[in-house]
C-alpha cells in the first residue's frame, strides 16, 4: 500500500463578496494524493482548481477543514509544508533584477535550505537554460520564463511538484525536453500534481485524474477507467462516392443492421464526398478486432465500396472531459 502524499480532510473555501453574500470557490473536499504519484486535476477555468492548489499550498486557509501534507498538517505549520513543495505558478514570473543563477541560489535561501551549486547548475543545465545564466528573467521569452519557474520550484529540493500549466506558452519541442526532465524526477519518487488544459498531457502523464466542476470533483478514476467513458474504440474506415444522399438512402438501413456508424467527412461538392465508416470492437480482444476487420471486409464487397483508408480510433481524455462538463456522462 502506497503511503499518503497528501491529504484534504473536508477541505472547503467561501470567499465574502464586496456587496455582501458570499461564494463557494471550493465545496468540502476530501481527497488523497499517494506518494510518488502523478495525478492530474482538470477543470474550465474558474471550476476551482486554482483554489485547492492554493490550499495545498498554504496560499490561503480553508474556510472549513485542513489539508495534510507529509503529515503535517498546513494550517498549523505552514511555512514547514511550504519547504516539502515546489510549486510552478500558472502566472510567469516578474523578477528582473538578477541573472538566473543568482535568483536561484536567493530562492533557495528563501525557502530555508543553502544553496547547492551543483544543483542548480544541474536544473539549468537540464532545462535547457544553461546558455542564459547571464539574462535576467526580464530578458526571457515566455518558454524560458516557464522554464526558470519550473528550476526555482525545484532548488529546494522539495517532495512534491505542483505544476500549474507548466507548459503554456512552451513550444513543441521545448515541451518535449521539459517532460523527459519532469518525468524523470517522477520515477525518482517525487509526487507530482499537474493541472493542465493540454490533456494529452494528463492522460499520458498521470495515473489517476480528477475533474472540477463548480468548486467540486465530479469524478476520479483511474487514467484508463476515464477514458473508458469516452466511448467504445473503433476500426474505422474512409471511402469516396459519388452521391452522397443516393449512396445514404440505398445502404444505411443494412449498415446499421450490423451497428456500423456513418458519418460524412468532408463535402467534396453538394453530392460527391467522403464518408467514414465506424465499427466498435472490444479493446484488448483480438477476436473482437479481427472480427470487426472482417465485417468491414465483407461490406466492401458485398456493397461494392472502395477504401481509400482503413484504421482504429480510441477515445480521448478531451472527449470525456467535453462530455462530464456537458452532463453526457453520468460519473
Amino acid at each position: 500500500m502506497n503511503a499518503i502524499a497528501i491529504e484534504f480532510k473536508n477541505a472547503s473555501k467561501i470567499y465574502k463578496l464586496p456587496k455582501g453574500g458570499q461564494f463557494e470557490a471550493l465545496k468540502p473536499l476530501n481527497l488523497s494524493i499517494k506518494k510518488g504519484e502523478c495525478f492530474g486535476l482538470l477543470g474550465h477555468n474558474g471550476a476551482g482548481k486554482t483554489t485547492i492548489l492554493s490550499l495545498l499550498a498554504g496560499i490561503n486557509k480553508p474556510t472549513t477543514g485542513d489539508v495534510i501534507v507529509e503529515g503535517l498538517s498546513v494550517n498549523e505549520n505552514t511555512s514547514q509544508t511550504k519547504r516539502l513543495l515546489g510549486v510552478v505558478q500558472q502566472e510567469l514570473i516578474a523578477d528582473t533584477f538578477f541573472n538566473l543563477p543568482t535568483m536561484l541560489h536567493i530562492q533557495s535561501k528563501l525557502s530555508g535550505f543553502k544553496p547547492d551549486k551543483e544543483w542548480i547548475d544541474f536544473l539549468l543545465e537540464k532545462l535547457m537554460l544553461t546558455e542564459h545564466i547571464k539574462k535576467t528573467t526580464r530578458e526571457l521569452s515566455g518558454g524560458m520564463k516557464r522554464r526558470m519557474m519550473i528550476a526555482r520550484a525545484l532548488v529546494h529540493k522539495p517532495k512534491i511538484l505542483v505544476l500549474d500549466e507548466p507548459t503554456a506558452g512552451v513550444d513543441i519541442q521545448l515541451r518535449k525536453s521539459m517532460w523527459e526532465f519532469i518525468e524523470g524526477l517522477h520515477k525518482q519518487g517525487m509526487t507530482i500534481i499537474l493541472t493542465t488544459h493540454y490533456l494529452q498531457e494528463a492522460e499520458e502523464f498521470c495515473s489517476r485524474i480528477a475533474i472540477v466542476k463548480s468548486g467540486e470533483i465530479v469524478t476520479l478514476k483511474e487514467n484508463k477507467e476515464l477514458l473508458a467513458l469516452g466511448g467504445k474504440h473503433k476500426i474505422s474506415c474512409l471511402i469516396e462516392v459519388s452521391n452522397v444522399y443516393q449512396w445514404m438512402q440505398d445502404h444505411s438501413s443494412y449498415l446499421n443492421g450490423l451497428s456500423i456508424l456513418i458519418e460524412p467527412v468532408k463535402q467534396v461538392s453538394h453530392s460527391t464526398g467522403n464518408l467514414k465508416l465506424s465499427l466498435p470492437y472490444v479493446h484488448g480482444s483480438m477476436n473482437s478486432f479481427l472480427d470487426s476487420v472482417n465485417v468491414m471486409n465483407s461490406v466492401a464487397q458485398k456493397i461494392g465500396m472502395r477504401i481509400s483508408d482503413i484504421f482504429t480510433e480510441s477515445p480521448g481524455l478531451e472527449d470525456v472531459f467535453i462530455k462530464i462538463n456537458s452532463g453526457d456522462i453520468s460519473t
